[in-house]
C-alpha cells in the first residue's frame, strides 16, 4: 500500500512514480527567487508560489518559471500563509523551500527515490540544510534537520504562526518524522548582505510574543525567542527565555531543540560574566546531550576562568563527535577548526609552541582561509624562532586583511629576522607611501631604520610625518623622535621633542616613559 494524491490510500506498484509539489509563501523575493526555482524545478512537477504583498517583480519571476501564483493577505502567521500554497497543490508529496534556499545539485536527484518509498502511514521528512554563515573571519556552515518534504495529506497542515512544524492535525502522534540526509538544501539567509535592511528579526520578536500570550507554555516558542534575543545581544532577556524553555521541559521528554538551548544559555551566561552559571548549566546540558557546539561553549567558560585543563578536555570531546549526525542544529566548525583552535590557544599558554603550531595546521585544513588562525600559527612559529614559516601565514593574513597593522608588524620583524633588510624597507616604505597619515606605519619604518643604523633617515622619515597644528595623533612619533634624537647625542632637540608629545597628549606621554618600544607599537599600530 502507499499514499496517493491528496493522501488517499491506493494500491499500486512501488516503483510507480509520485508526483510532487513545490509550495513557497513569497514577498519580495525578486532576487533570490531565481536561484530557489532553478534548482528545484528540474526535480518537481508542478511549483505552487504564495505571494503575501510583494512589491516588486516576484510574481513576474514566479511565472517566468512557470508557477501557478496564487495570492494571500499576509497576517502574521507563516503556517496560515504556508497551508493556503498547501490548498492549490495537486502532488502526491510536498516540496517546501524558502526563496533564500536552494536544492543542492549534487543530491537533488535523489529526490524521486526518496518520494518512491512505499508508506503505509503520512511521513514527513527533515531534510539536511546547511546554512552559510559570514558572520565570522571565514565562511562556515550551520547545519541542521528541518521539515521540508512531507506527504499531500488533508491532515498534514504546518503548525505554529512562526518556525512552523508539519503536524497531523486529527493525531499529532500519527505521523512519522524520518531524518534524511540524501537531500540537502543550501541555506543564504543568513548571510550579512541577506541579513541587511529586512526587517524579519522585528517582525519575528512581534509574532512570537503574540504566539506567546496565546500559548505561554510552548517551550518551542521560548526557544526561539531566546534565539532572536541572543541574536540581538540582548542576553539578559536571552537568558530568561532559555531558563523558561528548560523549566518548562524537566520532567518531560527532551526534544532536540534543547541541545543548542543549553549550549546557548552557556554562551549567554558566559557573555554576561556569569562564569559559574555556564559552567552548571553546560554540564547539566551534558548529561543529556553529545553536542560539539555546547562543549566548545563551555570550554569557553571555562577558559574564562582560567580553567585550562577542563576546557581542553571539552575541546577533545568535541572534536571526537566528528562526523556525527544530530537531529539538532550544529554549527560545523564546533567539531573541526573550533575545538582544534581552543586546543591551540591551550597549547601555547602551556609554552609549549610547537603542539600549537600542529593544532593550527589541522584547524586550517578545515579553514584555510581563516585569518584567526593563520595569525595563531604566525604567533606560534614566532615562538619557536622559524621566522619563514610564520612569513607564509603572515602573508596569508594581509591576503585576507590587507589594513592589518599588527600583522604589517609581524611581516616586517619577519623579514628583518631572515636578514631581508631591503624587502622590509620597500614593503613599509610602500606602506608609508600608500598611508601618508598612518602613525604606526611611520614609527614602524623609522624603527627598521634605526635598527639598521640609518638614524638620521629615521628621523627624516618620522619628521614628515608631523605637520602643522597640535595633533594628538603626533605624540607616538615626536616621543620616538625623543628616543633616537637622544642616542644621537642631541640633548636639546630630544627634550624639545618629548615636551611636543606631551603638550599633545599628557596622559600618553607619561605612560611612554615607562613601555618599551615594542608595547607602544601595539598600542599605536593596530
Amino acid at each position: 500500500m502507499i499514499l496517493g494524491k491528496r493522501g488517499v490510500m491506493k494500491n499500486g506498484p512501488a516503483e510507480a512514480r509520485p508526483t510532487i509539489s513545490l509550495c513557497m509563501i513569497v514577498k519580495d523575493e525578486e532576487h533570490d527567487l531565481p536561484r530557489c526555482l532553478r534548482s528545484a524545478a528540474p526535480w518537481v512537477d508542478e511549483i505552487v508560489v504564495v505571494d503575501t504583498g510583494s512589491r516588486d517583480q516576484t510574481v513576474q519571476v514566479a511565472q517566468s518559471f512557470g508557477a501557478r501564483v496564487e495570492h494571500f493577505s499576509w497576517s502574521n502567521d507563516f503556517a496560515a500563509a504556508r497551508n493556503a500554497a498547501l490548498a492549490y497543490a495537486t502532488g502526491d508529496w510536498i516540496l517546501s523551500l524558502d526563496a533564500d534556499e536552494e536544492l543542492d545539485p549534487a543530491t537533488a536527484p535523489a529526490l524521486a527515490k526518496v518520494v518512491a518509498v512505499p508508506i503505509t502511514r503520512p511521513r514527513c521528512y527533515a531534510l539536511l540544510v546547511r546554512s552559510l554563515d559570514d558572520s565570522k573571519d571565514s565562511l562556515a556552515y550551520h547545519s541542521g534537520y528541518v521539515t521540508r518534504l512531507f506527504v499531500n495529506h488533508p491532515q498534514v497542515r504546518w503548525h505554529r504562526p512562526i518556525h512552523e512544524q508539519v503536524v497531523l492535525l486529527d493525531d499529532p502522534r500519527g505521523i512519522d518524522l524520518v531524518h534524511c540526509d540524501q537531500v540537502t538544501i543550501s541555506h543564504y539567509g543568513y548571510l550579512h548582505a541577506a541579513r541587511q535592511g529586512r526587517g524579519k528579526a522585528t517582525r519575528n520578536q512581534d509574532i512570537l510574543r503574540r504566539a506567546i500570550t496565546a500559548t505561554p507554555n510552548d517551550s518551542y516558542l521560548h526557544f526561539h525567542l531566546g534565539l532572536e534575543h541572543y541574536h540581538a545581544h540582548r542576553y539578559r532577556e536571552a537568558v530568561t527565555s532559555f531558563e523558561r524553555v528548560l523549566e518548562l521541559r524537566r520532567g518531560k521528554r527532551l526534544p532536540a531543540y534543547l541541545a543548542p538551548c543549553y549550549s546557548l544559555l552557556v554562551a549567554t551566561h558566559t557573555a554576561l560574566g556569569q562564569f559559574d552559571q555556564a559552567v552548571a548549566s553546560g554540564y547539566e546540558g551534558l548529561e543529556h546531550f553529545a553536542f560539539a557546539d555546547l562543549c566548545c561553549n563551555l570550554a569557553t567558560a571555562h577558559m574564562r576562568r582560567q580553567e585550562h585543563d577542563q576546557a581542553f578536555d571539552l575541546y577533545q570531546r568535541a572534536r571526537a563527535l566528528h562526523g556525527q549526525r544530530h537531529a539538532y542544529p550544529t554549527d560545523e566548525t564546533a567539531t573541526t577548526s573550533l575545538p582544534l583552535q581552543g586546543m591551540g590557544d591551550i597549547h601555547l599558554l602551556r609554552g609549549d609552541a610547537e603542539q600549537a603550531s600542529r593544532a593550527y595546521a589541522e584547524a586550517l585544513e578545515f579553514q584555510p582561509e581563516s585569518a584567526t588562525l593563520h595569525k595563531r600559527a604566525a604567533q606560534a612559529f614566532l615562538l619557536l624562532d622559524r621566522p619563514a614559516d610564520a612569513e607564509q601565514h603572515i602573508r596569508k593574513v594581509l591576503a585576507l586583511e590587507p589594513d592589518d597593522g599588527l600583522t604589517v608588524k609581524q611581516l616586517s620583524d619577519c623579514l628583518a629576522a631572515q636578514s631581508r633588510h631591503q624587502e622590509a624597507y620597500e614593503f613599509l616604505a610602500a606602506r608609508v607611501a600608500a598611508a601618508t597619515d598612518h602613525v604606526g606605519y611611520r614609527l614602524l619604518l623609522g624603527d627598521l631604520l634605526h635598527t639598521l643604523g640609518e638614524s638620521d633617515a629615521a628621523t627624516e622619515v618620522l619628521m614628515a610625518g608631523v605637520g602643522v597644528g597640535d595633533d594628538p595623533a603626533h605624540a607616538p612619533i615626536y616621543y620616538r623622535l625623543s628616543q633616537i634624537l637622544a642616542e644621537l647625542g642631541r640633548a636639546e632637540d630630544a627634550a624639545n621633542a618629548a615636551a611636543l608629545a606631551h603638550h599633545l597628549d599628557p596622559e600618553a606621554s607619561a605612560a611612554f616613559a615607562v613601555q618599551e618600544a615594542d608595547a607602544i607599537l601595539q598600542q599605536f599600530v593596530g
